[in-house]
């Protein structure tokens, strides 16, 4: 099921449609309960939720919440409890530095270590605005949580708008600079921030 809207209907709930397995949703308002009541359905197995909205709350999946769920593309700050999302595979997120970092979400995702099934973590990190140093703090902590998860998932990193993140002379040394060697498209070198190479790959794209 597809639906393009301002908000999610009423009607779409577990009572109505009990037997969803596939929903792609794209909202301007989203709010936490409505991520709730989508957590409800016993037997959705797949979900691309899209917020095209300013401002969107930072999301806790409580436990027990999305049972069957193997596979998450979504473009809102997700934090998950214990229990929460048992079965999920694979999930495609993306964030805004800046928003997280204003916001104060410190780039906290310990709670990935939460998705027992987790197999592949695509993120898209977008750049513009940002200061160098706080993109540099998401990207470790995206793959220090890849090294220290149980099931050690393969972690896709896409940064988006490079061009747009503000260096300051001040808060920048030689280790620093940009390594063009490792960011040049579908390019690895043998460590990313001191992970091992097949498990995490990044992208860039300078627009």
């Amino acid at each position: 099921m597809a639906l393009n809207c301002a908000e999610l209907p009423t009607w779409i709930n577990s009572a109505v449609i009990p037997h969803l397995t596939n929903l792609y949703v794209t909202v301007l308002s989203l709010k936490t309960q409505h991520v709730e009541t989508l957590g409800k359905f016993p037997k959705l197995l797949a979900l691309d939720l899209t917020h095209y909205g300013d401002d969107c709350p930072l999301v806790v999946i409580s436990g027990d919440a999305f049972p069957e769920l193997t596979c998450l593309e979504t473009t809102i700050a997700l934090r998950f409890e214990p229990r929460a999302m048992p079965n999920l595979e694979h999930l495609e997120f993306s964030v805004s530095v800046k928003s997280l970092q204003d916001a104060h979400f410190d780039f906290d995702f310990r709670s990935l270590g939460n998705l027992p099934m987790l197999g592949n973590i695509r993120v898209e990190i977008r750049c513009h605005g940002a200061r160098y140093r706080d993109f540099e703090k998401a990207e470790e902590s995206l793959s220090h949580m890849v090294r220290i998860h149980p099931n050690r998932p393969i972690l896709d990193i896409v940064e988006e708008e490079v061009d747009g993140m503000l260096y300051y002379d001040s808060e920048l040394d030689d280790d620093d600079e940009v390594d063009e060697d490792i960011h040049d498209s579908d390019q690895t070198g043998e460590e990313v921030h001191g992970a091992a190479a097949h498990h995490i790959r990044i992208t860039v794209y300078k627009r």
